[in-house]
């Protein structure tokens, strides 16, 4: 069994289009994804405040589709630190959903939120 290692990840939030938005986190490849969201969470604040850590989604860079999985170590994906030029991790907030209040009988809706 290999010896973990801290890998240095460039993040950045899906749809950003400039890489001065690029961050890094530094974290040890035999944790889970699960811890990373919680890290990125801390380094978006106060952006990401309102939002539930388990509601941020990581994925590697388009065109690949997959997610990585909150219960996956890091080390499937990262042996080793990679290249600090690249970026590896999207993240995608979370959509921004809205409950409404519809009053009975008045055919109008009103955000609660």
């Amino acid at each position: 069994m290999e010896q973990p290692i801290i890998v240095s990840l460039n993040c950045i939030v899906a749809g950003s289009k400039y890489e001065y938005e690029v961050f890094t986190i530094e974290i040890s490849n035999d944790k889970k994804y699960e811890l990373l969201k919680h890290m990125v969470k801390k380094r978006l604040a106060p952006l990401f405040n309102s939002v539930l850590s388990t509601q941020i989604v990581l994925r590697p860079p388009p065109p690949n589709r997959r997610i990585f999985k909150p219960m996956t170590k890091i080390s499937q994906d990262f042996t080793t630190s990679p290249n600090e030029n690249g970026i590896y991790i999207y993240v995608d907030p979370p959509k921004i959903n809205f409950l409404y209040l519809h009053y009975q009988g008045s055919g109008h809706e009103v955000p609660l939120f």
